[in-house]
């Protein structure tokens, strides 16, 4: 396995994806399960493909591509704190 980075200037709304474990100057580290891997580096590949496009829409379809790096992290974050539960068990629990 290999490291994969990304620079970039975050958008404002983009505070609550960027919450990672900081390892050095605002440095943030997040190593997916085995499940996501492949996905992960996927989407790692199209970022660095597009950024490095001459196309009129490189610069943005890259950021649109990190946007979605960082929406899979998180959905990745709360599968595992939050496992999908058996509809049996959701439907036994009590409605808050």
């Amino acid at each position: 396995m290999y490291h994969q980075w990304v620079y970039f200037r975050p958008r404002a709304y983009w505070h609550e994806w960027l919450n990672w474990p900081t390892i050095f100057a605002h440095t943030g580290f997040f190593r997916p399960d085995e499940q996501w891997q492949t996905r992960f580096g996927e989407l790692f590949g199209q970022i660095v493909d597009a950024g490095q496009g001459a196309g009129r829409y490189s610069e943005l379809l890259a950021i649109n591509l990190l946007e979605q790096l960082l929406l899979r992290r998180m959905e990745a974050i709360n599968e595992s704190l939050y496992p999908p539960l058996d509809n049996r068990v959701r439907d036994a629990l009590p409605v808050h």
